[in-house]
């Protein structure tokens, strides 16, 4: 009966912390500090202080009480920590550990107050006080998580001007503005983010360190690209008229005007044609015969026409040749895919099949796609996690229309797990949404060469070849995915559909 008292005694102290562990928490996110002194009065004695009790108390991710309180900018409860830090005396060492406590993730409190918007009860103004409490308390800016992401990185990917501001003030901050994480460097999470404040953000950075212009994530990309991609034109202006190099060049002669025009940035063209470099991009002819300005009008952008001709010395009866540059667009007539320049050949399964088209841009994708993943070796369980959040928060911005929102997460998923297709396939979509087919096309070669048996691999592809024009190379993409599954009808809808344009294209062209 002994052995069973015990029993009953240990469960019934596991319940008793499990609903103490609950409540502490509860009450910081709650901003309730009597709440938190009463969860943890039972475990304070003549040999256990407060702050000693505060410091046993961790969740199952490995969170404690400043963890809670910083996530959801409880003013009250962090003064509180800080009071009992001082009037009990704590060691440094002590105080340290617990203020600079890592989660699994490796998330600090700091990083917790700077990734978060504050809660709708919550003036933004808290944050000045709240970020000035932690840096007293020896708060670490220069301290990594598990991603190589430090607190300045989630500041600017998460548009907090100020927390920015003050983070920058501090010595310590100079050395986070080249560090590297799974999705670059502060840079590069600001100039993905479409909040109203990164291009502010984006100029902070640029102003503490100008190299930063021009550094590459993991992926070989530089923040301009990042913003470019996204349509955020205001981050790239800034970039640009903060040194970032306009003159690079992606798969398929594709230019930053290109991307630029193709997204209607008027005031990143604006910003570009200051600059020689940018005014000399403006001129590229991509794989496709297409400059900026054909693009541009395709998409009717009417102002994107007029900059990069008045930049590039043709602004004169500029509305005239805006539309000349509409009616070529909108009548382009390409010849077959496997007799243009930019096309590839690869061999069916069978003999005497009939060999696919690969467009050289597709080609590249798959290849710098395979060494991202050979670069990022193996996927932890916790980049897994964090992918996986980042794909549900775009996919709630897609499901909202904010398609250029939705693409910078997954963007960010694909930093953190370079493996899952799924992730290609919904930033493809993002592009094909906003009508982007030049930066979708890669997306959706990956996506097939990934995972050749799903079938959103060669929907996606015969898509976005099918915007660009190229109707015999979607038509045989739909046709790789109607081998997989005979009944798929939007396959077979765009295979005909395909068919159909291609032949109107021959027969326009006498063949």
């Amino acid at each position: 009966m002994s052995g069973l008292k015990t029993g009953e005694q240990k469960q019934a102290a596991m319940s008793r912390d499990r609903s103490a562990l609950k409540s502490l928490f509860e009450s910081a996110s709650n901003n309730n500090v009597p709440g938190c002194m009463k969860a943890i009065h039972p475990y304070v004695n003549l040999e256990t202080s407060t702050f000693e009790a505060l410091t046993q108390f961790k969740d199952g991710r490995e969170r404690t009480v400043l963890h809670f309180a910083a996530q959801n900018w409880a003013k009250d409860v962090v003064v509180w920590i800080k009071e009992l830090i001082e009037q009990e005396k704590v060691k440094k060492e002590d105080k340290d550990r617990f203020v600079n406590g890592k989660d699994e993730k490796g998330i600090t409190p700091l990083m917790c107050l700077c990734m978060n918007l504050p809660p709708p009860s919550v003036p933004a103004t808290s944050l000045p006080f709240l970020l000035t409490t932690l840096l007293s308390l020896s708060a670490s800016i220069p301290l990594p998580c598990n991603s190589g992401a430090t607190s300045l990185h989630y500041a600017s990917g998460s548009g907090l001007l100020q927390a920015v501001q003050l983070l920058l003030t501090s010595p310590s901050s100079k050395s986070t503005l080249h560090s590297l994480s799974e999705a670059g460097t502060p840079l590069h999470w600001a100039s993905g983010s479409p909040h109203p404040d990164a291009p502010g953000i984006v100029k902070l950075l640029l102003e503490a360190d100008p190299d930063t212009a021009n550094a590459k994530d993991r992926n070989g990309l530089p923040p301009l690209i990042t913003a470019a991609a996204g349509g955020l034109d205001g981050v790239a202006s800034e970039l640009v008229g903060g040194g970032a190099d306009v003159g690079v060049l992606l798969g398929g002669g594709i230019s930053v005007a290109h991307i630029a025009a193709d997204n209607g940035m008027v005031g990143t063209l604006k910003a570009m044609a200051k600059i020689e470099t940018g005014r000399k991009a403006m001129m590229v002819v991509n794989d496709d015969g297409e400059t900026p300005a054909e693009l541009a009008a395709g998409q009717e952008y009417r102002e994107c026409v007029r900059v990069i001709l008045e930049a590039t010395g043709e602004g004169e009866g500029w509305e005239v040749k805006y539309g000349e540059l509409k009616a070529k667009s909108d009548g382009r007539v390409r010849s077959k895919p496997e007799e243009a320049e930019g096309g590839k050949k690869k061999k069916g399964g069978d003999e005497g099949e009939e060999e696919e088209v690969v467009w050289e841009e597709e080609v590249k994708a798959v290849e710098e796609w395979r060494k991202a993943v050979e670069s990022k070796g193996e996927v932890t369980d916790s980049d897994k996690e964090e992918a996986r959040a980042a794909k549900e928060m775009g996919n709630k911005e897609f499901g909202a229309g904010k398609y250029s929102e939705a693409a910078v997460h997954y963007t960010r998923a694909i930093s953190l797990d370079p493996t899952d297709p799924t992730y290609y396939s919904n930033r493809c979509a993002c592009y094909l949404k906003q009508k982007s087919p030049l930066l979708a096309l890669p997306d959706a070669a990956v996506v097939r060469a990934a995972r050749p048996e799903w079938n959103k691999g060669h929907h996606r592809l015969a898509t976005a070849r099918m915007a660009l024009g190229r109707y015999q190379a979607a038509a045989e993409a739909a046709w790789e995915g109607l081998k997989e599954e005979a009944g798929n009808q939007d396959l077979k809808d765009i295979m005909q559909k395909a068919v159909k344009k291609g032949r109107e294209e021959n027969k326009k062209m006498g063949k």
